[in-house]
């Protein structure tokens, strides 16, 4: 929404104009013949084989358009005519029912529209909605296999590359890619194995949000680069057992897999972040990859000095690797690292934390982090920046290859400042290391439970050290590996769907009528039984308050976090204005919902700002 006085059927008509341009669909004759012969779109409520949290509606299914999903067809053509056609309806969910799709080409998912599937979670991943990558190998720097514009999403769908080997595996490109923009989501996807999972930048994007991700990268889980906003990670897990426990033909067994967690461990990275700002990682668990999480410079540092970034982790469990944690830059915001737990492998030289000699700004914050040792060092911390460890532990691991009776290096500080506060030591005769080029240090409050630590201070800082006191002023918080499960969402009463647009409600959703009474006749027609009241791409202008019933929902086109240049489904509230205590634009019921639309006040002027009632 550029302006308020912008006519919405032409900024959408160029939008869409733009968006297919983008996905690289057929042109010219053959598609405008396509578009003319695709089927309508038709909200539905789609019954999916695997358990949702959600009602399903999707306005297209991708068998409407050819796709068969009989794993032989090259279901790619149909697919994309699909998510063409939810583009030129102004946004929408495109289903793809359980099946195994052959995909010969890569797809690119527009502006607005999500591609939806049947997800049976990682442990079934040979059921529900499969996508078979045949398309791209040996290619590594070639076209995403999906694109993924702004304002779109991806959910419930399980990647197999039936061509790949787990001995010599081939490269591809990556798996998925953000183009740029705002708001790209992906979701409940597993990644069995692909070369390259998901691809964030480098080209500006802002906004993405990856959760309940789970599979086997054979070379990089996630790359994020130039996200200048708030990204967020959420339940990705990768482990080499995802695709060795798939069922899936190829599937690496006995000493086939032996050598892929080998070729994990000698050259694979999970996540790769390079310039982010205020990046949230939540429940992130990788495991038995060569490096686990690396904090990076990205592309934007050629450029400009703000090339780094910052970052927030909570319940990050990275284990097994031969560095669990690589910091080798921040601004000068840093890390705040909480209840997470980094171990290295049982390998000479495995590190669960690194910092790099090019970590000169900003700092690290550990707390109630665990450390996991198996080798000689545990944290080697090298670079000026500052280091802070509180309310922490440090414990030796099964496997570890320390020496009988040697003083095991908890950290090892080659530069910069360390504080090291209330946490435990839970190794036999620990060694802390100051080197000479170290500015500051304050050791205190600390719990050894096997005896004093052995303290190598060659610091010409400001060193300030006290082994005697314990400090009673943490209280330690063991870090859990336990899988937080957030609660269900609510759900409209019943399976219902009551379409605004229908000839017997007559909404117009051209932004000029108002839609007031239409949308509230469908909500009224809803509160008997319930259901969900949909409200198809379109801009609806709401002159009055609009009631939602118990056990209805207001829904619009969104399956996905969206921003307002994806447009989509819009109430323009232009009721209300000079009347702050009027009724609010949407009331809710108890057990009522509003999901998936954006709510713009056009007569709203920022140079003289007028009240409203409250909008919801």
């Amino acid at each position: 929404m550029n302006h308020p006085n912008c006519r919405p059927a032409r900024r959408r008509a160029v939008s869409l104009l733009i968006m297919l341009m983008a996905a690289a669909a057929p042109s010219g004759t053959d598609q405008a013949m396509a578009n003319a012969t695709a089927p309508a779109a038709r909200p539905r409520v789609v019954r999916t084989d695997a358990p949702t949290c959600d009602i399903v509606i999707a306005s297209f299914d991708v068998k409407d358009f050819g796709a068969r999903g009989d794993g032989a067809a090259d279901d790619a053509p149909a697919i994309q005519r699909a998510l063409d056609a939810a583009a030129v309806a102004g946004g929408g969910v495109v289903f793809a029912p359980a099946g195994r799709y052959v995909c010969r080409a890569g797809l690119a998912i527009p502006t607005g529209v999500t591609l939806r599937g049947d997800w049976f979670g990682p442990d079934r991943p040979d059921k529900g909605s499969i996508l078979l990558v045949e398309t791209g190998r040996g290619e590594e720097g070639g076209p995403s296999f999906i694109r993924l514009n702004m304002c779109s999403g991806l959910q419930g769908f399980t990647f197999f590359h039936p061509a790949q080997q787990a001995d010599d595996p081939d490269p591809y490109p990556w798996a998925i890619e953000q183009l740029g923009g705002d708001n790209a989501t992906v979701r409940d996807v597993t990644l069995v194995n692909p070369w390259r999972g998901i691809k964030i930048g480098p080209q500006h994007n802002e906004l993405h949000y990856v959760h309940n991700v789970y599979g086997t990268p054979l070379e990089q889980g996630i790359l994020i680069d130039s996200t200048t906003d708030i990204g967020r990670l959420e339940n990705v897990r990768f482990s080499p057992n995802y695709w060795c426990e798939s069922g899936l033909p190829g599937a690496p067994a006995g000493e086939a897999r032996a050598r892929l967690e080998r070729r994990l461990l000698e050259r694979a990275t999970g996540i790769v972040m390079g310039r982010s700002d205020w990046q949230y990682f939540t429940d992130v668990q990788i495991d038995g990859y060569r490096v686990g999480l690396r904090i990076t410079r990205g592309e934007m540092a050629k450029t400009t000095p703000m090339g780094t970034s910052n970052a927030q982790l909570f319940n990050v469990y990275i284990d097994r690797c031969r560095t669990a944690l690589l910091v080798e830059e921040t601004n000068h915001i840093g890390l705040a690292v909480t209840r997470c737990r980094f171990g290295a492998a049982a390998l000479p030289g495995a590190l669960a934390l690194r910092t790099g000699p090019a970590f000169d700004k900003g700092g690290v914050q550990f707390g109630a982090v665990d450390f996991i040792q198996r080798g000689e060092t545990a944290c080697r911390l090298e670079g000026s920046g500052v280091v802070t460890f509180q309310n922490c532990r440090f414990q030796v691991g099964r496997g570890h290859t320390a020496s009988e009776g040697a003083n095991p290096t908890v950290v090892d500080v080659a530069a910069g400042a360390l504080i090291l506060a209330g946490c435990d030591f839970d190794i036999r005769r620990p060694r802390i290391a100051l080197a000479e080029p170290v500015r500051a240090a304050a050791l205190f409050g600390n719990r050894f439970r096997h005896g004093k630590p052995r303290i190598d201070n060659h610091s010409r800082g400001d060193v300030q050290i006290d082994l005697e006191t314990p400090s009673r002023s943490f209280g330690f918080v063991t870090p859990s590996t336990d899988h937080y499960t957030p609660p269900a969402p609510p759900r409209p009463a019943s399976r219902r769907l009551y379409v605004v647009t229908d000839a017997v409600f007559g909404a117009a959703g051209d932004g000029q009528a108002d839609d007031t009474a239409a949308i509230q006749a469908a909500l009224d027609a809803a509160r008997s039984r319930g259901g969900t009241v949909y409200l198809p791409a379109g801009v609806y202008r709401v002159a009055g308050s609009l009631r939602v019933p118990t056990g209805v929902e207001l829904r619009g086109i969104w399956d996905v976090p969206h921003h307002t240049a994806g447009e989509g489904t819009v109430l323009f509230a232009v009721g209300g204005k000079g009347r702050p205590e009027g009724d609010p634009l949407v009331q809710l019921e108890s057990r009522a919902g509003l999901r998936g639309v954006t709510i713009y006040y056009p007569d709203q002027d920022f140079r003289n700002v007028q009240p409203y009632p409250w909008a919801v």
